[in-house]
């Protein structure tokens, strides 16, 4: 797998966000006990430390996350920054936004990218977080956030959830359904509020 593959893959992690990853260095990953330590960010090619107390922390890794960062590894003969430029500086976001995600997402067929960048894949996966049942002090420390209404800001309900939700509400309230008329349901149209 290429670098530019196995990094965007890292950076649509829960626990990495591209400002973090960007500035991992090779010891701030420990393979052997599946942990990465955020000790520092990234911000347009300079490595300055976390805006808050909470961003300088450690978590468990996934099995999955393990694997492509030992495949990466492997194919390093250095130490220094996990993922950097071809020169060996750290990534500039502005420049991954601009020559890496927005073609990947024109691709995809997401044309207005006006809007985009590696921020919401924060947002996506404190949603993910939240749609798997991650209690909220682990969505909480995963993130890095000092407050729950930090957390709750960036997480976005989807119509999974909500369909999910209102059968067992259903099963709570109404336990004996009227076999007579079942109901199938399409797909939920844009939730609004």
């Amino acid at each position: 797998m290429s670098h530019s593959k196995r990094c965007s893959g890292s950076w649509q992690r829960p626990e990495c966000g591209a400002g973090k990853c960007a500035a991992y260095f090779v010891e701030d990953v420990d393979l052997t006990n599946g942990l990465i330590y955020v000790r520092r960010s990234a911000w347009r090619g300079h490595l300055p430390t976390p805006k808050t107390e909470n961003a300088i922390r450690s978590f468990p890794i996934s099995p999955n996350l393990a694997a492509h960062l030992t495949a990466h590894l492997t194919e390093r003969k250095d130490g220094g920054l996990l993922f950097h430029t071809k020169t060996g500086q750290p990534f500039d976001n502005y420049n991954v936004v601009t020559w890496q995600l927005k073609p990947l997402l024109v691709r995809v067929g997401i044309a207005d990218t006006h809007r985009m960048g590696l921020h919401a894949f924060r947002h996506g996966n404190a949603s993910a977080l939240d749609s798997i049942g991650a209690p909220m002090r682990v969505r909480m420390d995963r993130l890095g956030h000092a407050d729950v209404s930090t957390t709750f800001g960036y997480t976005h309900s989807n119509a999974p959830d909500h369909r999910r939700i209102a059968a067992e509400l259903g099963r709570v309230f109404c336990p004996t359904p009227d076999k007579n008329y079942p109901v199938e349901f399409g797909s939920l149209p844009k939730l609004t509020r």
